[in-house]
């Protein structure tokens, strides 16, 4: 199994957008308590991608990678659509022709029923507040617009209510954002159900656990400041754990390993540059849950690149 990191910038204000994809053997963190004796890790960067992207969504089905969007630099958005096939750390992209998304970057996106919604973004002038479900084979299916524009928003599975989506925070074009929206994919209706603890943009949430109903919220920037705070949630309750990231970044990546029992937070920025450093956590019995375990490290610095699976 790989761990992928896809695309990205290593600049400030979508330059140096990336057509890399940085890659790790899931084996080489398997046993967090012999690291301190090794040298430290680091991702391999392979160029896969036809077009730099910055932002994009993507979606692994069939044993496909889809990277849709994103910007390739300053107010240059794309609409087109990658689908990246692998073989070992052998990987490959080619761009489907007849499949297109709206063209912008910084969408919030997730799966649900076997597709994959994108919603939200930003186009270069505005927030976006448009919603569709893809499969990359039949046009879109649209839904209705959100009840606010969103962008640096993130999105996730409703797991406690089958057939709706989570979007948590985000920027509206006025404000950074505390609400988490519902939204009902058969009726298309959305509403804000809970709040955050915090306002927060350019964060992440990852669904975790064995039942994958724990919500963790990771990073971001809260309009102010940029955030160090993990946060855990479920259906009842809120709460900020003790543990918090060694550097606050924004625009990183979370991904959950479930069988290594390992959260892993890549890249990001950290206000005046981006970031190279993977933070770890593993959880444990012990309070808090979570304990820090060595940094890893990418080939090269990024912002703003989606880690996923393989």
């Amino acid at each position: 199994m790989l761990i992928a990191l896809v695309g990205g910038c290593t600049e400030a204000k979508e330059e140096g957008c990336l057509k890399s994809i940085e890659i790790l053997e899931v084996e080489k963190i398997a046993f967090p308590d012999e690291e301190e004796k090794n040298e430290k890790i680091f991702f391999k960067k392979v160029e896969v991608l036809k077009i730099p992207r910055r932002g994009p969504a993507i979606w692994l089905n069939n044993n496909f990678v889809y990277v849709a969007g994103g910007c390739r630099g300053p107010n240059d958005h794309l609409d087109s659509v990658e689908r990246i096939s692998w073989d070992g750390d052998n990987l490959k992209s080619e761009i489907l022709e007849n499949q297109k998304v709206e063209a912008a970057s910084c969408y919030s996106f997730c799966e649900i029923n076997g597709k994959f919604l994108i919603a939200g973004g930003y186009d270069g002038l505005s927030c976006l507040n448009s919603c569709a479900l893809y499969n990359f084979e039949d046009p879109p299916e649209i839904l209705p617009s959100l009840i606010s524009r969103l962008k640096n928003s993130a999105a996730v599975p409703d797991p406690y209510n089958e057939g709706r989506i989570l979007f948590f925070g985000g920027w509206d074009e006025k404000r950074t954002l505390s609400s988490i929206i519902s939204l009902d994919i058969k009726s298309g209706k959305s509403e804000v159900v809970r709040n955050l603890p915090y306002p927060v943009e350019g964060h992440t949430v990852t669904l975790i656990g064995d039942d994958s109903k724990k919500i963790f919220i990771i990073g971001g920037f809260n309009g102010v400041n940029l955030v160090d705070k993990i946060t855990i949630m479920d259906e009842n309750r809120t709460v900020i754990y003790s543990v918090s990231l060694e550097t606050p970044r924004e625009n990183h990546s979370t991904i959950f390993v479930k069988q290594l029992k390992q959260i892993l937070v890549l890249g990001g920025w950290d206000g005046t540059q981006a970031l190279d450093t993977v933070e770890r956590f593993q959880f444990v019995d012990e309070t808090p849950g979570i304990k820090r375990l060595n940094t890893v490290y990418l080939s090269q610095k990024r912002q703003k690149g989606t880690a996923i699976l393989l």
